[in-house]
């Protein structure tokens, strides 16, 4: 469920935009619909299209070069939708406040909210970066990105999903998922965030490992089965191949025939609140 990835320079450092393009193209894997960025100066690019093309603009071009010039951190993003049409405006990032954040995974949002993964960046803007607070009665599962341009700090963390991060070349660099960085940058010594890790990088490089996020209760897990039949099986790894929503009486294709993402934004919402009904019963 979509891709995340960036980097992060130290002591002022320019970041390798070829690094990043890479990994960009790589966690198409994860999402051809969208491709965004945003970076540390709070500026933000986003176009609903494939990412291998949308890198070959002169539009993206300039964005990344400019970035390239004068951010410490990028954080980008390719979109694989479970809600909300595929457009520019629903593509990530989001900005609420203070905060513009991207999201890889599913939450449960209120109808208000367009994308579920909006909801995430509204929620870390109103309690201030306290994750601890925002997230813990929520369900759903994510890698979660976030630069608050206040304090001038960029967040990650993590529940029931995956990431890596790896120091090359005096920076920092991140994916959603480990093997991403092995065939960007090579094998190198790296961290594999585990459940809950969350950590804080700030302007000069420096990052820090902040307490473990906690949710209140074992809420939600891509594992969770129930002997009724219900069951969500997550992207399981493959670079063309995810998951797919099943029940007793529904299976619904996340790609069709042709590998093109389908549209079940209805049907969507219809599982997940079966889920969470029999879960709560």
């Amino acid at each position: 469920m979509c891709g995340i990835f960036g980097t992060v320079t130290q002591e002022r450092n320019r970041p390798d935009m070829g690094i990043l393009r890479s990994l960009a193209l790589i966690n198409r894997s994860r999402g051809k619909e969208s491709l965004g960025f945003f970076d540390s100066t709070g500026s933000v690019f986003k176009k609903a299209d494939d990412p291998e093309d949308v890198l070959g603009t002169e539009e993206a071009t300039k964005w990344l070069d400019r970035s390239g010039r004068k951010a410490w951190a990028v954080c980008g993003h390719t979109r694989y939708s479970t809600q909300g049409t595929v457009c520019d405006e629903n593509s990530h990032p989001f900005k609420y406040g203070s905060v513009i954040g991207a999201h890889n995974g599913i939450v449960s949002a209120p109808a208000e909210y367009t994308v579920d993964s909006e909801y995430l960046v509204d929620l870390i803007d109103k309690s201030n970066n306290n994750y601890q607070q925002a997230f813990a009665d929520q369900w759903g599962y994510w890698t979660f990105c976030w630069l608050d341009t206040n304090t001038n700090e960029f967040y990650i963390t993590m529940h029931d999903n995956s990431c890596g991060i790896v120091k090359y070349n005096g920076a920092w660099y991140f994916s959603s998922d480990p093997a991403h960085l092995t065939m960007a940058v090579g094998a190198r010594d790296m961290y594999i965030l585990e459940e809950g890790n969350t950590v804080k990088f700030t302007e000069n490089g420096e990052m820090v490992w902040l307490e473990n996020f906690t949710a209140s209760t074992g809420k939600y897990k891509k594992s969770w089965k129930t002997s009724g039949g219900n069951s969500y099986s997550s992207y399981d790894g493959g670079y063309e191949s995810h998951g797919v929503f099943e029940t007793s009486d529904k299976h619904i294709g996340v790609n069709d025939g042709a590998g093109q993402i389908g549209r079940f934004d209805a049907e969507y919402r219809e599982i997940w609140e079966e889920y969470i009904a029999t879960y709560e019963g």
